[in-house]
């Protein structure tokens, strides 16, 4: 039947060697050449220990925030959630090379609330990478969550003009003002932190 192993394929895996080969070489047999995973070493069953390469922070995408994709009500939503995860939450917050590292303490609904903030974040700013991580906690106590987000120097010198505003707003949300266009660029900000003298 379509789906199940025959029973003469069985028993052939099994007799092909006495019991104290390894699981590798009575396996091998019946992997079918070009079926293996690729996360098999080719011409073994041995995993292959590599790590995966980061995410490439190269695009053709321009650095810009594009404030059209959500709507008045969306985009209310996602400026509060982007007030608590880059102003109210943070236990720290670190520039990297190559981006920016939040780390905060919470539980798993402040995991999900930051995975929400993130995946808004992509949309407006889709030119850079996120990663949302949490580490290992149990019994209702707190524990560590980390965003990260990578993107190219003109990427990251955008990243850290936003944050910096975000935060002389002091928890208050940017004027309507700084969305009319179709993209809001860093000199953009810098104009409207000048405007409100310097907030």
């Amino acid at each position: 039947m379509p789906g199940r192993c025959r029973t003469d394929d069985v028993a052939e895996v099994y007799a092909v060697a006495p019991s104290r080969q390894g699981l590798a070489e009575i396996l091998a047999p019946a992997v079918p050449v070009g079926r293996a995973s690729a996360y098999w070493a080719e011409g073994s069953l041995t995993m292959t220990p590599t790590e995966p390469e980061p995410l490439g922070v190269a695009s053709p995408i321009p650095i810009a925030c594009i404030p059209a994709v959500f709507t008045k009500e969306q985009r209310a939503t996602h400026l509060e959630l982007s007030i608590d995860a880059i102003v109210r939450w943070p236990v720290r917050r670190r520039e990297l090379s190559d981006g920016y590292l939040f780390e905060y303490e919470g539980s798993e609904e402040r995991f999900l609330a930051l995975a929400r903030w993130a995946a808004g974040e992509h949309q407006c700013c889709p030119w850079a990478c996120y990663s949302v991580e949490m580490g290992p906690f149990a019994d209702q106590k707190p524990g560590t969550i980390r965003v990260r987000v990578r993107a190219t120097d003109e990427g990251t010198a955008f990243l850290r003009t936003c944050y910096e505003y975000v935060e002389k707003l002091q928890g208050a949300p940017p004027p309507d003002s700084l969305f009319h266009s179709d993209k809001i660029t860093a000199e953009d900000v810098r104009r409207e932190v000048e405007r409100c003298g310097g907030c």
